[in-house]
């Protein structure tokens, strides 16, 4: 690398002030062309890490190689001090003396170690990229690994269940929300959904058993109406020609998609309307039964 383009570089990133991890940094520069392997790591420990960023400072070697001092502990910070270090029985040493002398022991050990955590440094620049590339392929469906992520790679011919998967990262946003519920449906589906909410009252049928007052029954009188929420789902309209090719794997779609986004507690009713401006067909294949696929 050019001593004037490091020059540059080391500029540039003086700029940044941004908390970035120094491999997502270095994958950024090699992305660009700007550097290959002309790095350098130097771990600082991590003393500073709570109010500072992963890199510290970016400097120029002498080679025109790029410096990074990264605050992140090294093999010199795992190891137990008195490897590298020795008490000075010496009491006439002075205190300035001792404290010189063990940061060149400091610097000297994290010099000997640096060749083997730059090429660890370099491992998990590999790692980095890899991560990267899979979340770039995360909403590839020939990807198995997004299908098995979700427990959906049964479902993986439902071409509506492949839509759904980029939604679901987003699952926390939209659970809950019938007007989100609504636009998503729309979007998977491509066609006009609606979703109306009410209130119905639940027939409670006396039956003979164990029962538990206030566990799994509850008292009765003529005036007692216990409403549960409800919603209903109206899609369309739709051909009955697309509604029979695609009406099980609709279905197969919604069960999955009601799981995923709807409360437990709602439940649900999902109706299909016709194109108006389609006509009755009389023939074998398709025979028009009132009420199913005919109206008057």
């Amino acid at each position: 690398m050019k001593q004037n383009f490091t020059d540059k570089i080391v500029e540039e990133l003086n700029t940044v002030y941004e908390n970035i991890k120094a491999e997502s940094l270095i994958i950024e520069l090699q992305k660009a062309g700007a550097i290959e392997d002309e790095f350098v790591i130097h771990n600082k420990s991590s003393f500073k890490r709570g109010y500072r960023r992963d890199v510290l400072a970016q400097k120029q070697l002498d080679d025109s190689k790029l410096l990074l001092e990264l605050s992140r502990d090294g093999i010199y910070d795992s190891l137990p001090e008195g490897v590298f270090h020795k008490n000075n029985e010496n009491q006439n040493t002075s205190y300035n003396y001792k404290r010189q002398q063990k940061k060149k022991e400091e610097e000297n050990s994290r010099l000997f170690f640096s060749p083997i955590e730059n090429e660890l440094f370099g491992q998990s620049i590999k790692v980095e990229k890899n991560e990267q590339k899979l979340l770039e392929d995360f909403y590839n469906t020939n990807n198995d690994f997004v299908l098995k992520f979700w427990n959906l790679d049964n479902h993986r011919n439902n071409k509506y269940i492949l839509k759904m998967i980029k939604l679901l990262p987003h699952c926390h946003k939209i659970s809950g929300d019938l007007n989100l519920i609504r636009l998503s449906l729309q979007k998977i589906l491509n066609n006009e959904v609606q979703i109306t909410k009410s209130f119905r009252n639940l027939d409670i049928k006396p039956k003979k058993g164990k029962e538990v007052l206030g566990v799994n029954t509850i008292t009765k009188t003529p005036k007692l109406n216990v409403a549960v929420p409800f919603i209903e789902v109206g899609i369309g309209p739709v051909s009955i020609d697309y509604f029979k090719k695609n009406h099980e794997i609709i279905m197969d779609f919604l069960k999955i998609f009601y799981n995923y986004f709807l409360p437990l507690e709602l439940q649900v009713e999902t109706k299909f309307f016709s194109n108006d401006k389609e006509k009755l067909k009389l023939n074998k294949n398709n025979a028009p039964i009132l009420g199913v696929s005919t109206r008057i």
